[in-house]
């Protein structure tokens, strides 16, 4: 089971659907029913209290969080978690790190990545080695109709996903994958492959005019075509012999210009 980590919560809360699906019995609260005001300003409505057996590596913690309604994520450790169990946040490590115990048990933590803030493959998409491709993924319900923000997910190693401005639309975007490894990739439908923020999460953005830019290949110092003879010898390419010599030597000359990449192969 995953639970967020938040300092910034003054006690541990768990979703009643979560609840429900852990058979946990709730304690009903005192008094008349409360409601607690989240990070957003939403206000939900606290049901009781319950105990849970949390499990750490083996560890076993007793401890009581409160029960909501209308809770996203199902379950949050807030900081009555972090100070009853002396717990330590470690951000200087990747990935960070919690421990417990005064650090007698160290567990790895990753960035939330669930149905509410990702992207997942709508059809099973086969990448082959050494490609890209354009791939359509479902985005959440609360981002239709708006522009987001798509990052790569730390948590996804075959494949690399360009971080672009989308719009959304029929709760469906398109991702562009690329597959860096010496093998094809099989995308299966329903794979999160993607983080999907919404445009507040953006610090600052800067104009790019066309007129700013300039062509790097322009920077670049034309290699000398005895260079380009001995390069050609050198590497043995073999350069369709109907080509004519301005075409040939252009050939060679953007050979040249990546030749760290050949190298690579």
């Amino acid at each position: 089971m995953e639970a967020l980590i938040e300092s910034g919560a003054a006690c541990s809360v768990i979703n009643t659907g979560l609840a429900q699906q852990l058979k946990l019995k709730s304690q009903p609260s005192d008094g008349p029913r409360d409601r607690m005001v989240t990070a957003t300003g939403q206000k939900i409505w606290i049901i009781g209290t319950t105990t849970m057996d949390l499990y750490f590596c083996g560890a076993k913690i007793e401890h009581v969080v409160v029960v909501v309604e209308d809770l996203t994520p199902n379950f949050v450790l807030g900081m009555n978690f972090l100070i009853d169990d002396h717990s330590h946040l470690n951000f200087t490590t990747k990935p960070p790190t919690l421990t417990l115990f005064d650090d007698m048990v160290e567990i790895s933590m990753r960035p939330r990545f669930d149905d509410t803030n990702c992207a997942s493959v709508i059809n099973t998409t086969v990448i082959p080695a050494y490609s890209e491709a354009y791939v359509t993924v479902h985005t959440p319900q609360r981002f239709n109709n708006s522009n987001v923000l798509l990052e790569h997910a730390e948590c996804v190693c075959s494949i690399s996903v360009a971080g672009a401005l989308a719009f959304c639309k029929d709760n469906k975007v398109v991702c562009k994958i690329l597959n860096m490894n010496p093998y094809v990739v099989t995308l299966k439908r329903g794979m999160k492959i993607a983080k999907v923020l919404g445009l507040d999460k953006i610090a600052s953005i800067q104009r790019c005019d066309d007129e700013d830019r300039t062509d790097d290949r322009s920077q670049e110092s034309i290699v000398s075509r005895t260079d380009l003879d001995k390069f050609h010898k050198d590497y043995g390419f073999k350069i369709k012999p109907a080509l004519d010599e301005d075409k040939r030597y252009e050939a060679l000359q953007l050979l040249y210009r990546y030749k760290s990449v050949l190298l690579a192969l």
